[in-house]
């Protein structure tokens, strides 16, 4: 068995696709090093917001970082 790094994992021939957890979506300077550093265009965040703080910061956070680093930010609310 090929034991795999985790850039092989995450990486098809056109993205590369870190996965954060969705308190990371709340700090800028962590996107920034995915993207500027690691040449990451897509930021995958699962999230765990509840339907009180959902509305509130997420829609925001999601757009925040996506026009931050001027790459797809694709997101996951278990709570909808």
């Amino acid at each position: 068995m090929k034991l795999l790094t985790f850039r092989q994992m995450c990486s098809h021939r056109h993205f590369l696709c870190p996965l954060s957890s969705s308190y990371d979506i709340r700090f800028p300077e962590y996107s920034l090093l995915l993207c500027q550093k690691h040449k990451c265009n897509v930021l995958i965040f699962p999230g765990a917001f509840n339907l009180t703080t959902g509305p509130a910061h997420w829609e925001l956070l999601q757009r925040g970082r996506a026009v931050d680093n001027q790459c797809y930010v694709v997101t996951a609310a278990p709570a909808r």
